[in-house]
């Protein structure tokens, strides 16, 4: 599933202390706080101190989601457009690191301002321990997956003639 967040302010003073949400493909919540006392990217902590641009704003963030030491399940890409338009709106591209639509999570920015997100969606597929269910037929659609998403499409599974017998 792939989210993103969208920066729009370069002013420490507008996020200091202002908190935001992610939640993993397995449920994990994790907080993420604005400090413009400190530069520091550790723990959730998003160190603000003396950045200018929202590009360097984004990249604070950027850097605190990725940072090992807060056991993110979610990776932040790089800012865009990037350093070389500074003053432009940032988006930071989110995307879970692991498959399933578990990870079709809401982004809770409502304690923070001055940055929007789009939610984590297009996550499809079993997941860590999922099951498979469905039902096979000796007629088109040969396989008729009963999950809410579809990550055997009709048209793929076709191609080929499933024998539906019970025992081979």
């Amino acid at each position: 599933a792939v989210g993103a967040l969208d920066v729009r302010t370069a002013a420490p003073s507008d996020v200091n202390e202002d908190t935001f949400v992610l939640q993993d493909q397995n449920g994990a919540n994790i907080t993420y706080t604005f400090n413009s006392s400190t530069t520091d990217v550790i723990n959730g902590i998003i160190g603000v101190n003396g950045v200018s641009t929202r590009y360097a704003m984004a990249k604070a963030i950027t850097d605190t989601v990725n940072d090992a030491s807060i056991g993110s399940k979610i990776t932040a890409s790089e800012p865009s457009p990037g350093s070389g338009s500074p003053t432009s709106a940032q988006v930071i591209t989110l995307t879970q690191d692991e498959a399933g639509n578990g990870g079709n999570t809401a982004i809770d920015v409502s304690g923070v301002t001055n940055i929007t997100s789009t939610d984590f969606t297009g996550g499809y597929g079993l997941g860590p321990g999922g099951i498979l269910s469905g039902t096979l037929s000796s007629t088109p659609p040969y396989y008729t997956n009963n999950e809410s998403h579809n990550p055997y499409p009709p048209a793929l599974l076709s191609m080929w003639q499933l024998d539906v017998r019970a025992d081979i």
